[in-house]
């Protein structure tokens, strides 16, 4: 066998292996959310083992695209499907389907050291399971705190504002200074309906948002459409947001026994997707795009090698030179194969940002705090330029609990 028959067999090998290794693309397994639904509903019935409660029919569309979507968006699905089943009411499914994302984002953003080095090689672009943006993982401690503070679990609905809190400070890489003041508000209101007033007072004053000592009730609304991500530069690879086409300013008031009261907006997720610790943000996936542009200059510098050696070899055949064009030949083949694998590596590689989103989150959270006696006679309405809703308070340890989202 012949030098050139042996360089050619090994490159035609290598060529293979590493061909098929850059096209393979990971699979993912059956989505859930149809279970967590029937956790949650059994969960809510333990105590009536013959009540079987069907799964409600407005989240059928999200059972139907998790079919198919599978465990790679099982976050998302969980975010989306979890904002519906609390504007219906159905909270225990919203806590279920909360948890469930809690737990999975927990692999790579818990607040320890296994966590910390799982990020180290974690390039989110690649690993195709949706873990969110941080803004969009603090939202889920919004919303696990808040059907927690609903379920009357006070304990649990701190943990869950602190770890959201924790969340807005994240990205795979870096670490930023945390400014959801949000969330240490909602933390502090938790804590004082749990008769925690001096941490309590410790977080509102933290928060910037500190209400008067006696109230007693909050109303909590939310208005607006949540940030949109987009993707630009050559490879898509620079991630953006921008508000909503469809985000129409909201006026909200809060009608507490025909008194209006201007709630205080207390964030804006805009402003939180556009920022990392008050700072604006772009995330560029800056090494896979140079990646990508070096193996296309390798690719087409070493085919034009390939074709030089080629040339040279037939030269030195012509001349009876065969030692020489055996040797121009293999270099030839060897360009040719270190082009063909640059340019496989080039093409599966894939910088584009990643531009799935939590599409139902509002854009703002507005808060009142008042003073409610048990019992009494009230109404207590939230009116906007899209009509007036009265709602309920509910009793949270020794608080009420008033939520409301603005539909427009």
């Amino acid at each position: 066998m012949t030098q050139l028959q042996r360089i050619s067999i090994a490159v035609a090998a290598l060529i293979t292996a590493l061909g098929s290794g850059c096209a393979s693309l990971s699979s993912t397994q059956p989505g859930v959310l149809a279970n967590l639904i029937d956790e949650a509903n059994n969960s809510r019935n333990e105590f009536n083992a013959n009540l079987e409660e069907a799964r409600p029919s407005y989240l059928e569309p999200y059972i139907a695209e998790n079919n198919e979507s599978g465990l790679r968006d099982q976050v998302l699905i969980n975010m989306t499907a979890g904002v519906e089943a609390l504007q219906h009411g159905d909270y225990h499914i919203t806590r279920r389907l909360m948890e469930d994302a809690y737990n999975r984002i927990e692999t790579i953003y818990a607040d320890n050291e296994n966590a910390e080095a799982a990020r180290s090689k974690f390039a989110e672009e690649a690993n195709k399971d949706f873990k969110g943006e941080p803004y969009e993982r603090a939202m889920v401690g919004y919303y696990l705190g808040l059907t927690d503070m609903i379920e009357d679990d006070l304990q649990s609905a701190k943990s869950s504002f602190g770890w959201g809190e924790y969340q807005d400070t994240l990205t795979a890489h870096e670490e930023f200074q945390a400014d959801m003041n949000s969330l240490v508000f909602l933390r502090g209101w938790a804590r004082q309906c749990a008769g925690e007033h001096s941490s309590a007072r410790e977080d509102f004053e933290s928060s910037g948002i500190v209400p008067n000592e006696n109230d007693n009730l909050l109303v909590l609304i939310e208005t607006g459409q949540g940030p949109i991500k987009y993707s630009e530069g050559e490879h898509n690879e620079v991630l953006k947001f921008k508000s909503s086409s469809f985000d129409v300013p909201v006026g909200v008031k809060v009608n507490y026994n025909n008194r209006y009261f201007e709630p205080t907006q207390i964030e804006d997720l805009v402003f939180q997707a556009t920022t990392r610790g008050g700072r604006a943000f772009d995330d560029i996936l800056e090494g896979k795009a140079n990646f990508k542009d070096t193996a296309e200059n390798i690719s087409d510098t070493t085919l034009a090698l390939g074709v030089a050696s080629t040339m040279v070899g037939s030269t030195h055949q012509s001349y009876g030179d065969y030692d020489s064009a055996n040797t121009a030949g293999a270099l030839g083949l060897a360009f040719t194969a270190i082009s063909l694998f640059s340019q496989i590596a080039a093409d599966q590689t894939t910088p584009a940002a990643d531009t799935r989103q939590w599409n139902n989150l509002p854009r703002y959270l507005h808060a009142k705090t008042l003073n409610y006696k048990a019992g009494d006679a009230i109404e207590l309405a939230v009116e906007s330029q899209f009509g007036k809703t009265v709602i309920e308070p509910q009793e949270t340890g020794k608080c009420y609990l008033a939520w409301h989202r603005v539909e427009h």
